[in-house]
């Protein structure tokens, strides 16, 4: 009876549970061109994410590269990208670049997950209010390279949904504020 009950249980979950969009750039895909605003070097074969537009929703992918008229650009997010953002969930494909300042990145951000393992820290030097009263629950930042930031104030003023951080390989021997 157990098992008879719970196979109905899912079925209606999966007959009335619409399915959250997800937001990614495969090879080809040129969504993303509508759902960011960005800037483009071709000099350097980069494209900077700087501000998620206010009407996306759902799940969110960064996407690691990107292509834009037939050629390809390593991506690269700033501060403020997902400021106020209304998505459900962010995550960082491998190998996508953050800039020097990533202040405010997740600034009320209403994301209950942020999955951050994808993204390169390592030429960070301001983290100032990251995360801002953003509402993820966990944050696993093990991966983070903070080896030269030198500004992380107020990284997590105001999160009072997160019950889950780990920062245990932070390296904060050049953190002066």
């Amino acid at each position: 009876m157990k098992k008879f009950l719970w196979s109905i249980v899912v079925m209606v979950l999966l007959f009335f549970v619409a399915p959250i969009p997800t937001v990614s750039a495969a090879e080809g895909d040129t969504t993303w061109q509508e759902n960011y605003e960005y800037n483009i070097d071709q000099n350097a074969g980069t494209i900077k994410l700087y501000r998620l537009n206010s009407d996306v929703s759902g799940n969110i992918v960064v996407p690691a590269y990107a292509v834009k008229d037939g050629v390809r650009y390593d991506t690269y997010v700033s501060m403020s990208v997902f400021w106020g953002s209304g998505v459900q969930s962010i995550s960082f494909e491998k190998g996508v670049k953050a800039c020097s300042d990533i202040s405010h990145l997740f600034y009320l951000c209403k994301a209950k997950t942020i999955d951050l393992s994808g993204l390169d820290t390592s030429c960070v030097t301001n983290m100032n209010e990251m995360f801002w009263k953003c509402q993820a629950q966990s944050l696993d930042l093990s991966g983070f390279d903070t080896s030269n930031v030198t500004n992380m104030s107020a990284m997590f003023s105001g999160c009072s949904s997160l019950t889950s951080l780990d920062v245990s390989r932070f390296n904060t021997s050049n953190v002066t504020n």
